[in-house]
Order: C-alpha cells, then sequence, then structure tokens
C-alpha cells in the first residue's frame, strides 16, 4: 500500500520504508527485552527488509518466493529431525525444556521476586530459548507477508468486488481444508506424542498439518468478513472495527503492558 502510494506522488519510497522498519525494530527491542519476550514485532521489521526485494516483482514470481519461503522451515526441519534421530538424539527440542517443572519454577520465582537485573537476564534467556531458531520462523513469516503482497497485486484487498464470484466458491473450502489440518495436527499430538527419541515422521506430519492450517483458515476468516460485508447492515456494524484495526501497534503493545 504505502509502495503504490509513494509512486503516485512521485515520492522517494527506499529510505521511508528502511526508516519506519528500523523504528519498527527499536520498538520491537524494547517490548522484547523490557516488557515481553514473545514480542513479534523483530520478527516483523527483518520480514520487512526483505520485502523490498520484491517491490517490483511481478504477481506470479511474489507467488513462487511466498510458498518457497513459507515452506522451505517445514521441509528442513523434518531434514534436522531425520539427522537428529539417526545421531541418536532423543528429540524434544525447546518445547521438552519449556515443559519443564525445574525451568518453570524458577521463571516464576524470578517474575515474581527477582531483582530487575535478574527478570532482566530471565527475559533474554527465554527469548533466545524460544528463538533458537530465528532464520527458520524468518522465512515462514517473509512467505506470510509476500502472501499478503500477492493477493495485493491481484486485487483481492483493493477491488474485492471483481474476486466476489472466486470468495463464494472457495470459502468454505478455506474452512474445510484449515478444519481438517487442525483435527490432523491435534490428532497427531494427542494420540501418537510425535518427538522423545520416537519417529520423525508424525511429528513431521503434524508440523506440515500446521503449516496448512494457519493459511487456509486465514483465508476463510478474511473471506467471510469480505462477504458479509457486502451486506449494508454488517458493514454499519463492522465499520467500527476499522479503529482497532489503524491502531494494530497500539493494542498489541497495549496488551502486554496490561498483562
Amino acid at each position: 500500500m504505502q509502495s503504490g502510494r509513494a509512486d503516485q506522488r512521485g515520492e522517494r519510497f527506499t529510505a521511508v520504508w528502511l526508516r519506519r522498519m528500523t523504528a519498527l525494530l527499536v520498538i520491537g527491542a524494547v517490548h522484547a527485552f523490557l516488557i515481553w519476550w514473545g514480542d513479534i514485532l523483530l520478527f516483523y521489521a527483518a520480514a520487512g527488509y526483505f520485502l523490498l526485494l520484491f517491490r517490483r516483482q511481478p504477481p506470479d514470481r511474489v507467488l513462487l518466493w511466498a510458498m518457497v519461503l513459507y515452506w522451505f522451515p517445514v521441509f528442513l526441519s523434518l531434514g534436522l529431525m531425520l539427522a537428529d534421530l539417526m545421531a541418536g538424539g532423543a528429540g524434544g527440542g525447546v518445547a521438552a525444556a519449556a515443559g519443564n517443572p525445574a525451568v518453570i519454577a524458577r521463571a516464576i520465582r524470578i517474575y515474581t521476586g527477582g531483582a530487575f537485573g535478574a527478570i532482566l537476564a530471565e527475559r533474554f534467556r527465554e527469548w533466545n530459548a524460544f528463538n533458537s531458531s530465528i532464520l527458520l520462523q524468518l522465512s515462514n513469516l517473509t512467505g506470510l507477508f509476500l502472501f499478503g503482497v500477492y493477493g495485493w497485486r491481484k486485487g483481492l484487498f483493493t477491488r474485492p468486488d471483481r474476486s466476489l464470484p472466486v470468495i463464494r466458491r472457495t470459502w468454505w473450502w478455506w474452512l474445510l481444508i484449515g478444519a481438517g489440518a487442525a483435527a490432523l495436527a491435534g490428532g497427531i499430538q494427542e494420540f501418537l506424542r510425535p518427538g522423545m527419541g520416537r519417529s520423525p515422521l508424525p511429528g513431521f506430519c503434524a508440523e506440515l498439518a500446521r503449516s496448512v492450517e494457519t493459511p487456509a483458515l486465514s483465508l476463510f476468516y478474511a473471506a467471510a468478513v469480505i462477504l458479509v460485508f457486502q451486506q449494508s447492515w454488517w458493514r454499519r456494524r463492522l465499520a467500527p472495527f476499522a479503529a482497532v484495526g489503524r491502531m494494530a501497534l497500539t493494542n498489541y503493545l497495549m496488551q502486554s503492558l496490561v498483562a
């Protein structure tokens, strides 16, 4: 959106975009290390830098890169799980550490009664533990952003009226695919208990299902909003939520401050 508007006004875009992403990076760092280690803004800013590479790319090439970058971490993780199993690893990784009662007890003790320095160090440790695969997360997120770029270039958000026939034909399919993938991932996790030295195949299948679930359900939600927004009754009642969307960054930071 910002790129198109800058072109229309004949303004330089790259320098402005880089300043905005750097500002977002700083805000993310403050959020991650002084408020909550589960920050996503650092990744958003980093992915934002990479988006400049696709500013002049045609939509079909953007879609190809979106698929490659989004699913690359999934298949790489399968290779890493196989390598770990062949090397005699037990699996579990960050998830196993996160569920360790001693780790949980230490975190509760530090966050509830520790000095500021101890809390800061704990937050750094947790951020590092949960972001050990930072390049894979960045690849996945950049792929998601590029799906959005593709949708924008194809007019799905600027002129949804032109896409209504396709949306009406496909929106329930996205729900069935997304809900089916979610059920599959949950079933594998509940009944097969992947990890901990077992075959990596169930874990890979669960991860692959989740990677399908996320975009499929997102498309269903977006399509549902577009369809109901065509009706005047719904349009009047959904309009106030536009203000929430315009303050997404503020809302995101406020929930961390409140919580």
